[in-house]
């Protein structure tokens, strides 16, 4: 059959009546009415120029169904389907030129040339998806390389980084303690003029609390004496004494005590200075 696919020969083979073609009627079908089921019809309704089927199975050979599929067969080549309208209509749709029977045009069988052409485009294709393969492969094997180096570059910066940085922490640290030498050499010294001001000073201020401190013991002894005298007599004297230590709210006024404590505190604060200035100028003097 003319233009008829490998299925639709098989189709027509494996039937069990070879004189009958079935298919579903088109609405105006010549052997059905309109709305009736597969039915069978006539073997000589195939390629009569009259579509009688609805998918247009019967007319593979011709132009008459618009649904309708011409095979091309394309010996030597790829095999392929057509619309039925590009059947006898002057242009070689098929390499065997199959599709122009009618002799409208002479159709030349160029299915090998086809088939060469195509096969050149295919191991085109396939070259350039080849070097594509080869190309992605080495860049990244160039791409890997880059990596590995710029992370050992990386490691060498961190490294430097870090050394850079305790070299400038040691910097810091001695610049901070030539400021500390620069700051006390340009801190006058004292002469030795002053430092034996200094020093006669203290002296005499020890000279005078140690005055001080024995006017105080005397002061004290003499004031026992007094009152022991004041017990002898009738104790008008102790009453006066007392008089004389109230102040004006009747309290007894307890300043010598306190001056005596002050005395005391003074002294021990003068010790201790009087040592730490000694070593301060024995360091000076040094």
């Amino acid at each position: 059959v003319r233009g008829a696919s490998p299925e639709l020969v098989k189709r027509l083979s494996s039937s069990a009546d070879p004189d009958h073609f079935h298919c579903v009627p088109r609405r105006f079908s010549r052997y059905q009415e309109v709305g009736s089921s597969a039915t069978a019809f006539p073997i000589s309704i195939l390629n009569d120029e009259y579509c009688d089927c609805d998918d247009g199975s019967d007319e593979p050979g011709t132009a008459a169904c618009p649904e309708g599929t011409f095979y091309c067969a394309n010996e030597g080549s790829t095999p392929k389907k057509i619309p039925s309208s590009f059947v006898n209509d002057g242009v070689c749709d098929c390499c065997d030129g199959s599709d122009e029977f009618e002799g409208r045009r002479e159709c030349a069988d160029v299915c090998e040339q086809e088939e060469r052409r195509a096969k050149e485009e295919k191991e085109a294709v396939e070259r350039v998806w080849r070097e594509g393969i080869r190309k992605k492969e080495l860049m990244r094997a160039e791409g890997e390389q880059f990596r590995a180096k710029a992370e050992a570059e990386l490691r060498q910066l961190e490294k430097e980084l870090a050394d850079k940085q305790a070299a400038k922490r040691t910097a810091d640290d001695r610049i901070a303690k030539l400021k500390k030498v620069r700051d006390m050499e340009s801190t006058p010294k004292p002469t030795e003029e002053a430092i034996g001001s200094k020093r006669a000073a203290r002296e005499r201020v020890v000279e005078m609390q140690k005055a001080w401190k024995a006017r105080g013991q005397h002061g004290a002894g003499s004031e026992k004496g007094q009152d022991d005298s004041d017990d002898d007599d009738d104790g008008d004297s102790d009453i006066r004494h007392e008089e004389t230590d109230t102040g004006d709210d009747g309290k007894v006024d307890e300043d010598d005590g306190d001056v005596n404590d002050d005395d005391e505190n003074d002294d021990d604060f003068d010790d201790e200075d009087y040592d730490d200035e000694e070593e301060d100028d024995e360091g000076l003097d040094d």
